[in-house]
């Protein structure tokens, strides 16, 4: 599960950055809500869901709930949270992403958003697939520990809480994270 763990700390935080991004290229100051992501990891025995979050340069990744596969009550109450998600996600997230889209794409068009140089991509299908040969990875990609880890460094906080609370936010977007999480 560890492993796992890695894998959405990392996934989180391009997911977070890249939110971030977009809204910024759209003009819009994102809110902490706006850029969130919710991740589940989930092996035979467990599943666990994590919020990330992007605050004053740091990257947060916090337990909202984890179950035992073996408990009922506890798999209802897991599922109850992915439904509160996939609601907000449909609803007023996509809402927001999709009056962002305009702008972005004005943006995009006056050559304000970063894109790739053409002599950087590769064509190996009908879409431009990016290549970028001055990159050496070591594997395994996915980080061993911590420490060694680019995912979880001084700018990188990993936190299992022992309540459901988000700790260290304004009030409004605790809430705000909270309540597409959480029932009610």
């Amino acid at each position: 599960m560890l492993h796992a763990r890695y894998q959405a700390a990392r996934d989180g935080a391009v997911v977070v950055n890249y939110l971030y991004e977009f809204y910024r290229n759209a003009s819009i100051e994102p809110s902490i809500v706006q850029i969130s992501h919710v991740s589940l990891t989930c092996d035979l025995e467990t599943a666990e869901i994590w919020v990330h979050w992007r605050q004053g340069g740091l990257h947060h990744m916090e337990l909202i709930n984890k179950c035992s596969l073996r408990q009922l009550p506890e798999v209802e109450s897991i599922r109850s949270n992915l439904r509160n998600i996939v609601e907000y996600s449909l609803g007023e997230r996509l809402s927001d992403i999709k009056k962002a889209i305009p702008s972005f794409a004005s943006s995009k068009a006056q050559g304000s958003v970063p894109t790739i140089p053409e002599d950087d991509c590769t064509t190996t299908s009908a879409s431009p697939v990016p290549f970028v040969p001055k990159f050496q990875f070591a594997f395994p990609i996915t980080p061993s520990s911590l420490q060694s880890s680019s995912v979880a460094g001084p700018k990188s906080v990993i936190s299992e809480p022992t309540s459901h609370n988000i700790p260290d936010l304004p009030v409004a977007d605790r809430r705000g994270l909270q309540a597409f999480i959480e029932n009610g």
